[in-house]
């Protein structure tokens, strides 16, 4: 004998949420750039895409966003640290 039962009524989950719940467990994503999903809203609050920003010329100002995909090991390109006065 079966037993007959009915699918769970749950919502599918948005790109969004599937981005963010990757970022969560992996750090990372096998779908769009996170970013992505921002690009039009960006754009009307004029911030720059990294295409635009390479034909600024040289001292213009821009606003611009990303992602921290790595932090530099040390705090400093030159290898000194900081010390706090």
């Amino acid at each position: 004998m079966g037993v007959n039962e009915t699918a769970p009524l749950l919502a599918v989950p948005t790109e969004g949420t599937d981005i963010v719940a990757d970022y969560k467990s992996t750090g990372l994503t096998l779908g769009r750039h996170p970013l992505a999903l921002l690009r039009r809203r960006l754009g009307e609050l004029r911030f720059a895409t990294a295409a635009q920003i390479g034909e600024l010329l040289q001292g213009r100002h821009t606003r611009t966003c990303g992602l921290v995909t790595c932090r530099q090991r040390p705090g400093t390109a030159s290898g000194v640290g900081v010390r706090d006065a």
